[in-house]
């Protein structure tokens, strides 16, 4: 049996054996979709009942506001208009201003990594796909990015 731990609520799930992750679940509508890092499958569950929930220790699970469908990393979301990308603010006076959503940014002489919520400046700054609605996605468009880029 492996354990999951929950990572936003109803909605996805790291799978751990012995501490270490080998996936993750993530709720599609009505079914869950189990990928297992081990071997790069993907296999739709209908529950989790095969799996044992583990609460994560002294994390308190915060319900995040979504910008058009882009998860975010704040509770409080103020948006910015612009012509492409969902942007907010985390405080109505705030200056920074935050892309909702996952991206691959290609950082100079480190090639693409991920990013969650970027600033802005940094997505002007360097190369970026996304937003990405889901950790998922994102993860996917990095294994090609990767396999295609040379650095």
């Amino acid at each position: 049996m492996y354990n999951i731990k929950e990572l936003v609520k109803d909605k996805f799930w790291i799978v751990e054996v012995s501490s270490s992750k080998i996936g993750t679940i993530r709720k599609q509508g009505e079914l869950f979709e189990f990928f297992d890092q081990r071997n790069q499958t993907t296999a739709s569950l209908n529950t989790l009942s095969d799996f044992k929930i583990v609460d994560r220790p002294g994390i308190t699970v915060v319900d995040h506001k979504s910008l058009n469908g882009y998860p975010t990393n704040s509770s409080v979301v103020f948006a910015v208009e612009h012509a492409t990308l969902p942007l907010f603010k985390k405080t109505e006076k705030g200056k920074s201003v935050h892309g909702a959503g996952y991206y691959i940014l290609k950082y100079h002489g480190m090639g693409w990594q991920h990013a969650y919520c970027p600033k802005v400046e940094t997505l002007d700054k360097y190369a970026y796909q996304g937003p990405f609605f889901t950790e998922w996605d994102m993860n996917l468009q990095l294994k090609k990015a990767r396999k295609n880029d040379v650095i």
